[in-house]
């Protein structure tokens, strides 16, 4: 009889385990239905960025701004579940000193930015 209710137990646990695994799963991407920015590389002086895309939406406008001045601006078209490195024209060094340099992208009626900072 207790080899019966060790082995139910062992059944029940396995059980249990599969629903909470596949359970906790589908919560973890259920709940992805954003987009996100980001630089390549957050320390270095490049500008690439990445967005990584979750939304349904897929039509993304970028600027590269300096104060008012727009610098450079394009479109990307980003499916859904993955994500694009965005890579603008690089500028000479020199030009970006002493200046705070903002990425702007948007989707639809949404916007993200990003910024770093040259001002030394």
């Amino acid at each position: 009889m207790e080899k019966k209710i060790l082995i139910f137990i062992i059944i029940l646990f396995a059980a249990s385990s599969v629903w909470l695994f596949s359970a906790s799963d589908s919560l973890i991407n259920s709940g992805r239905r954003d987009w996100s920015l980001s630089f390549s590389e957050p320390t270095s002086e490049n500008l690439n960025f990445i967005v990584e895309n979750y939304s349904e939406k897929n039509e993304f406008h970028w600027a590269i701004l300096s104060g008012r001045d727009k610098l450079q601006e394009g479109n990307a078209k980003i499916r859904k579940n993955t994500k694009q490195e965005i890579i603008p024209d690089q500028w000479e060094k020199r030009n970006l000193k002493n200046r705070k340099i903002i990425i702007r992208v948007s989707v639809g009626d949404e916007m993200k930015e990003i910024f770093k900072n040259f001002e030394k």
